[in-house]
């Protein structure tokens, strides 16, 4: 049998591994009380020695809640980047790269390790045969998304190769995908796409704010007076707090607009007058784009319009879990403390912009197809 492939090295994201012998994840319970000691460290050098290039270390739950042992490591006692150091370094002697696996077991934590307590999606009863599964709040929901994101800060300042996240066998983020699992009718319910919120919102802060730090995980950024009305969109880290709310509220709606051009133009292309206008000669260019998506356009308005309106929705829960300082966030906090006055003057701005952008759509409708325009002089 040959191994060649299996004893040669690959790069991971600029990290070269010298071979792909991985040691995949798994629980020791060798903690000191949380952190990293000798015990560990022993372990770990011992297998980067016997020739292992990758190896993923024991998960770490991010949150109490997620335990499956109460030897788990805790990321929150003091010690811990410092033991968790000890143990890159000594890896990284015998040559091998090692990265720090993150998980929260949700419905399948241990009962015994969280004091009693097992979160998931919906009520249901627990999978120990001991009490019932606590259907999170959102703001729990909110909670554990900032915990995977510290929690990954706090192991990336030990100086390991990465962090892995572990959304499969029934954890906490992968049990809101399944139906059986979340029957919430929430914003993290019903369709796949509020569905997954959870496990994107966790995902984004993980990769462009842990991972690369290109961009602030939570907060609005710097933000300039201007008379009674404050924006960030004037300062440099401003824009780029609103990047990844941007993404993961227009994530689902793009692919959702991409998805009805596609069908519609498919649709368009097989028309005689596309055949007719590529008979006259018209360069492709001009086939595609001023005649047959032009003509596709009417039912991508109205869905694009629609779509404009759930954001509005969607916004309460990206304000929350980005802790942004917007209208959702704040009509959550006056649902919270029954502000009726702040609840009525944002349903009634919600109401405004509906109304706006139907009026919106219908005017483009005469914009795109000029029959529309003909028929309102002809019927003036």
């Amino acid at each position: 049998m040959d191994f060649e492939r299996l004893l040669s090295p690959i790069e991971l994201r600029g990290k070269r591994v010298r071979n792909r012998v991985t040691l995949t994840a798994h629980t020791q319970s060798y903690s000191d009380g949380g952190i990293h000691g000798a015990r560990v460290r022993g372990y770990y050098a011992a297998r980067a020695a016997g020739g292992a290039g990758l190896l993923v270390m024991e998960p770490i739950p991010p949150h109490p809640t997620g335990r499956v042992t109460p030897q788990n490591y805790d990321h929150t006692k003091p010690g811990f980047v410092e033991g968790l150091r000890t143990v890159v370094d000594a890896v990284h002697e015998h040559g091998g790269t090692i990265i720090n696996q993150l998980y929260h077991m949700g419905p399948n934590a241990d009962p015994l390790a969280t004091g009693g307590q097992q979160w998931g999606p919906s009520d249901a009863p627990g999978y120990f045969g001991v009490g019932r599964i606590h259907a999170m709040t959102t703001d729990e929901i909110d909670l554990i998304t900032r915990c995977f994101a510290e929690c990954a800060e706090t192991v990336m300042r030990s100086g390991t190769d990465g962090v892995e996240l572990m959304f499969s066998y029934d954890t906490l983020v992968d049990s809101f995908l399944y139906d059986d699992r979340n029957t919430r009718t929430d914003r993290y319910g019903g369709s796949f796409e509020n569905k997954a919120r959870f496990a994107v919102g966790i995902l984004l802060i993980l990769v462009f704010s842990v991972t690369l730090g290109w961009l602030p995980a939570f907060g609005r950024g710097e933000v300039v007076q201007l008379g009674w009305w404050s924006t960030g969109l004037l300062t440099p880290t401003g824009r780029m707090a609103l990047v990844l709310p941007g993404i993961t509220l227009s994530l689902f709606q793009i692919t959702l607009v991409m998805r009805l051009v596609r069908a519609e133009m498919l649709e368009t292309l097989r028309t005689d007058f596309i055949r007719f206008a590529r008979a006259r000669g018209l360069r492709a260019w001009a086939v595609n784009v001023r005649h047959a998506l032009r003509n596709c356009l009417m039912p991508v308005i109205t869905v694009t319009g629609l779509q404009i309106g759930n954001l509005i929705a969607f916004a309460l829960v990206t304000e929350t879990v980005f802790q942004w300082p917007g209208m959702g966030l704040l009509f959550v906090q006056a649902v919270t403390f029954v502000d009726i006055p702040v609840m009525a003057a944002y349903l009634m701005l919600v109401s405004f912009v509906f109304v706006t952008l139907n009026t919106l759509v219908d005017l483009a409708y005469g914009i795109v197809d000029p029959r529309l325009r003909q028929d309102s002089v002809k019927h003036g």
